[in-house]
C-alpha cells in the first residue's frame, strides 16, 4: 500500500538533517516545507522520524 506522505516526510527529514549538519543557524521546521505541498508535517512528527534515520545509521 502506497504511502505518498511518508515519501514527503523523508525528504523534510532528510533536509532537517542536513541544515544540522552544514548551517550555524537552523531555519524553522516549518520553513523547510514547500508552502503548496499536499501535507504539513509537526514539529513532532519530524522529530521522530528524524530520531529512527539517525539510530539506523
Amino acid at each position: 500500500r502506497e504511502k505518498p506522505w511518508m515519501t514527503q516526510l523523508a525528504a523534510v527529514v532528510c533536509l532537517s538533517l542536513a541544515a544540522k549538519v552544514e548551517e550555524s543557524q537552523v531555519p524553522l521546521l516549518l520553513d523547510l516545507q514547500v508552502e503548496e505541498a499536499q501535507y504539513v508535517f509537526e514539529a513532532k512528527s519530524i522529530q521522530r522520524m528524524e530520531l529512527l534515520i539517525l539510530s539506523s545509521l
